[in-house]
């Protein structure tokens, strides 16, 4: 599922040396807070889903200062906590 699929990215990323504070994880399954957790620990700093996110990952999100953006479809998106880091 999508938490053996984060763990495998950012292990990949860790093997191979990759700076993961500057990139974002795409998916499209659900934003929780255990990936909003996950991603915490990793560094990531934004988190993009075509799915739904959680008002629980969305809290932690903001927290911990991540990027957290649902539903992008096409040209269309939520972004529910690190307004910053989107583009115009």
């Amino acid at each position: 599922g999508r938490h053996n699929a984060f763990d495998k990215v950012m292990g990949r990323a860790l093997l191979d040396g990759i700076d993961v504070s500057d990139k974002l994880v795409l998916t499209t399954g659900r934003l929780s807070a255990e990936i909003v957790s996950k991603a915490v620990a990793c560094r990531v700093p934004m988190l993009v889903s075509r799915s739904a996110v959680t008002s629980l990952a969305v809290k932690l999100a903001t927290r911990f200062g991540v990027t957290l953006v649902g539903f992008l479809r096409g040209k269309r998106l939520n972004v529910y906590s690190g307004f910053q880091r989107v583009g115009q």
